[in-house]
């Protein structure tokens, strides 16, 4: 394959993002044995199936280098628990190639985050499904019995507007109910380096969402605690820093100039916490990737007019 090629440029780059993930995948396995990772295949061969179905359909030969449905799949995979039936996989695979992506155009004309759309189609579906967890270090059978025992997050708890009973090292390391993603923050952190080392992600963008979303939750703690607590619970009990890296940092989907990133990031941090604290399911950042993806496109001519009347100014 030639390096120079935009068809290489495509793959690297979603070899990049699938290599970054590496770590959760391990720090999933050792939650819960091998049942993430038989989840996970089964999702990616799906959306690799799905996409070549639509490259059919468009009477076009399929690029077997193109693997930016698997990370599609991977990603919408690690919003899922441990205990997700393997149906559920492909259903959100077939969500996120075919409408999300390919009813788009493909790779890179899709106006909306796939992996963020099928998680919210499958919260709208099988919420009952989605939102249940088993306890961590909890080795989950391959073929699920009826003596598994499922719980909720603690982002339930702060819904109703209860106090999660974990203390503050157990939310840094991951040791409590939840989806795939909320595994250790530090593990995460492994990720973004590889991520912004690679340039794969732009800084502006996971950073003004985590500030935002921070900024929300001290100002405007929804549980009767200090201010510094309510922050560091609303970061760290859910997927908040996964999604700062995986759906808030997708290239696709954001804007392209540097300033035109650092007000969406600000945006869907902001619109994360309004569908966390007013929305129906916890997942609120997979809702508020579609609400400000939309967008994305407009605040990039924006920014652009801002800038061409500052600099007409100058002149």
């Amino acid at each position: 394959m030639n390096k120079s090629s935009p068809v290489y440029g495509r793959f690297s780059q979603s070899r990049d993002v699938l290599l970054a993930m590496v770590p959760l995948w391990v720090m999933a396995v050792l939650m819960y044995g091998p049942r993430p990772l038989l989840l996970c295949a089964v999702a990616v061969l799906s959306a690799w199936l799905f996409d070549a179905f639509c490259a059919k359909l468009r009477q076009e030969p399929f690029d077997f280098h193109d693997i930016s449905s698997w990370v599609s799949a991977a990603i919408m995979t690690m919003f899922m628990p441990a205990s997700a039936p393997y149906w559920m996989a492909v259903v959100g695979s077939f969500v996120a190639v075919v409408i999300a992506k390919n009813a788009f155009g493909g790779y890179g004309n899709n106006i909306f985050n796939p992996a963020a759309v099928s998680v919210a189609f499958l919260s709208l579906f099988w919420p009952t499904v989605l939102y249940r967890y088993p306890q961590p270090f909890t080795q989950v059978p391959l073929i699920l019995g009826d003596d598994l025992v499922l719980t909720t997050s603690p982002l339930e708890s702060l819904k109703v507007g209860g106090m999660p009973f974990l203390e503050k090292i157990e939310l840094i390391v991951g040791n409590y109910a939840g989806p795939l993603c909320g595994v250790s923050v530090v593990v995460v952190l492994s990720s973004a380096v590889l991520l912004l080392v690679r340039k794969r992600i732009s800084w502006q963008l996971p950073v003004s969402f985590l500030c935002a979303v921070s900024a929300v939750a001290y100002f405007f703690p929804r549980i009767h605690t200090t201010r510094l607590d309510s922050l560091f619970i609303e970061v760290f009990s859910g997927s908040i820093v996964f999604c700062a890296l995986f759906l808030v940092g997708d290239p696709v989907t954001a804007p392209k100039k540097n300033i035109s990133k650092l007000i969406y990031g600000a945006l869907f941090g902001v619109v994360t916490m309004l569908f966390r604290y007013y929305g129906a399911y916890p997942m609120g950042a997979c809702f508020a990737a579609i609400a400000v993806n939309a967008v994305a496109a407009f605040i990039d001519r924006k920014v652009t007019l801002a800038q061409g009347r500052y600099y007409q100014t100058r002149v």
